[in-house]
């Protein structure tokens, strides 16, 4: 069960990167902005009708005298400033405090507040008053400064002497209180911006964890961190010249005991390119490969090779043709033959004829692989659950990263027959793979031939181009 558990944690919940928080943060763009301006809004009227809020600080200074001399020792003076900010606590000075200052206020049911705390340097302390108006904080402070000094001569320190024994401390005022022009609190605009910042972090935030939860991040990552997401093995073509090298790996590593492969293209987007590419790496391996178009929707490869509408797929599927007198042979590239969908209109796959076709194929035993580049839009319902694939057939899926959400894949994987039957995954953007046909075509044009009269034209004497 831990091992389930992980990973499900790992394809759904795995950590997104900068660039899945970008592009989760931009897709819930307008949530997040409208939902920090209800929060920022709600605090500045909450803080709005809060009663103000006014402190003003008095300061007192401690002496502590030592067999009649100052002495300057910073731990009897930070013990000295805690007995009186314990002191300043006491109902005793309290009461005298607000007597001192001259004012009527209820400590009980008033809002007021007196506090004493030490500063630096040692031997420091800052009286705070805090009431809804300036006058009566200052009142306060001035009232509390006044006590503690009185505290010394009516011995109100109590235990605390022992503390401190053989010393006298002696306070005295040395700045009288000061109000701000201001109140400190509440302060409506600022917190208002503050609660939008957090909000908008806050907002943000769960807007990637939802979509990482739920799988609905893209699959914008490397290569190597997909296929440790979903567990298929998984090359990213990127339309450089090392993609060859890379398919070539992915080839004779994954595919050499399952030759026979569906490149299916998820999402409805015709393009040959991946499928060719990954017939070119089989064939660089010395394998002989049948590259077939399946699109019987929006066939594609008949056009990008310029080749002429001849019997194809759907006139072998309707035993019309033969295999061997529909392949076109590549010249620009040896060891690759095509098998266009034909000229039949209407005609649809079935499971049957997708596992007859692949059957046939082999038997003649004129090809080591084959490839049938499929679109999933233009399948009929059904037929991938029922596909039948055997242990030599894997279905090879094409992938828009960049379109394809994490859960996406993972209902594809599904349907397609799982783990076991899914052989190989491409990550492939529609520019890349447009770009990929056109240079495939540039080179391949023309030079694709009936195999009967490819078998009688001489025997070129050049070299064919290099692809990459």
């Amino acid at each position: 069960m831990s091992l389930l558990t992980d990973r499900v944690r790992v394809r759904w919940s795995s950590e997104p990167e900068l660039g899945d928080h970008v592009w989760a943060i931009w897709r819930a763009r307008w949530v997040v902005l409208v939902g920090s301006l209800m929060v920022a809004a709600g605090v500045l009227v909450w803080r709005m009708n809060v009663p103000e809020n006014y402190e003003a600080t008095a300061r007192v200074r401690l002496v502590v005298l030592a067999n009649g001399d100052m002495s300057l020792d910073e731990d009897i003076l930070t013990l000295a400033g805690q007995i009186y900010a314990e002191l300043a606590e006491t109902q005793p000075v309290l009461e005298r405090a607000i007597e001192a200052s001259g004012t009527d206020v209820d400590p009980d049911g008033d809002s007021i507040e007196i506090t004493v705390e030490q500063v630096t340097p040692p031997g420091f302390l800052d009286v705070i008053g805090s009431a809804g108006s300036p006058a009566i904080a200052t009142a306060l402070a001035d009232g509390m400064s006044e006590a503690l000094v009185e505290s010394v001569t009516n011995d109100q320190r109590g235990s605390s002497l022992s503390l401190i024994k053989g010393l006298t401390v002696v306070p005295e005022i040395v700045e009288g209180a000061k109000a701000p022009g201001g109140p400190v609190s509440p302060r409506p605009i600022r917190e208002a911006g503050v609660a939008l910042l957090a909000a908008m972090v806050v907002l943000a935030e769960g807007a990637v964890l939802t979509r990482s939860i739920g799988g609905l991040l893209p699959l914008t990552e490397t290569a190597a961190r997909v296929e440790r997401m979903v567990g298929v093995p998984t090359v990213s073509l990127t339309g450089q010249p090392e993609d060859r090298t890379k398919l070539a790996l992915f080839a004779a590593r994954h595919l050499t005991a399952r030759p026979h492969a569906l490149v299916v293209q998820c999402g409805g987007w015709p393009n040959p390119a991946p499928a060719l590419r990954l017939a070119e790496a089989l064939a660089i391996g010395g394998q002989r490969v049948l590259v077939v178009d399946g699109d019987m929707v929006s066939p594609t490869l008949d056009s990008h090779l310029g080749l002429a509408r001849t019997p194809g797929l759907k006139e072998v599927l309707r035993g019309k043709s033969t295999i061997n007198d529909t392949i076109h042979s590549i010249e620009a590239m040896p060891g690759i033959a095509v098998l266009t969908t034909g000229t039949t209109d209407n005609a649809k796959w079935v499971a049957a004829d997708v596992t007859r076709f692949l059957g046939h194929a082999r038997s003649l035993r004129r090809f080591d692989a084959t490839v049938v580049s499929l679109t999933s839009a233009a399948m009929p319902a059904g037929v991938a659950v029922n596909l039948g694939l055997e242990i030599d057939q894997a279905v090879i899926l094409v992938v828009n990263p960049n379109r394809t959400r994490r859960r996406q894949l993972g209902e594809l994987i599904h349907t397609f027959g799982g783990l076991d039957e899914v052989g190989g995954l491409l990550l492939v953007d529609h520019e890349t793979a447009s770009t990929e046909i056109r240079r495939l075509s540039r080179l391949w044009r023309g030079r694709a031939t009936p195999a009967v009269a490819n078998a009688q034209a001489p025997t070129s004497t050049t070299s064919p181009p290099e692809i990459r």
